[in-house]
């Protein structure tokens, strides 16, 4: 009889490793269609999940979108999934910076949207984008300590934010940062620092 244990970790390597690439697939699908189909076809229900419900913002789907597609090359194009990453953390960071300064909407304020007054990218929103971004370059290095570190507290401090997310769905959000956060965004934050988990 042949011996297959040889063959049982390539195989169950593969099949873990599909996991992680399939949600950040979902999560690359799913901000392209907020940007389409949400803010460029109007579709309402593509941009918030209900209608006094905070808005994922392009800026926002941009950034999920660029992470997603840097977890997803960077294994066969390392550099420019680390250049992809940098570039989302800088957006993140910049936006971040605006609304310290006081521009409470961030970069938002500067591009031409149809928006509710609240709809931007939040504060916790760019601190998320940051970390996710610096966990691209530890999971190209091999630095499973950083990368895990960077996952759980992103998925510890998503989970919270989630959860106030879904008591501000009818237009009371407990506390100014957190205004304009979207639970679409928090939900493709979880499944981000998901793969970062599964990868590290």
């Amino acid at each position: 009889m042949a011996d297959h244990s040889k063959l049982d970790g390539p195989i169950e390597s593969a099949r873990t490793g599909r996991l992680p690439a399939a949600i950040a697939l979902t999560v690359l699908t799913g901000a392209a269609a907020v940007l389409v189909l949400g803010w460029l076809a109007r579709a309402g229900p593509f941009v918030r999940p209900a209608p006094e419900a905070a808005a994922m913002v392009p800026l926002t789907a941009l950034g999920l979108a660029g992470i997603a597609a840097a977890l997803l090359l960077r294994q066969a194009q390392p550099g420019p999934a680390q250049g992809l990453a940098a570039a989302v953390g800088a957006l993140a960071a910049l936006n971040l910076a605006v609304i310290l300064f006081g521009q409470p909407l961030g970069l938002g304020a500067y591009l031409p949207l149809d928006r509710l007054p609240d709809d931007r990218m939040a504060p916790p929103t760019s601190l998320a984008l940051v970390l996710l971004a610096l966990s691209v370059p530890a999971l190209v290095a091999r630095n499973a300590v950083a990368a895990m570190a960077l996952s759980v507290f992103g998925l510890s401090a998503t989970a919270c934010m989630t959860l106030l997310t879904l008591d501000s769905l009818g237009g009371t959000v407990p506390f100014p940062a957190f205004a304009g956060l979207s639970l679409y965004t928090a939900l493709c934050l979880l499944a981000l620092f998901t793969v970062v988990a599964l990868e590290a």
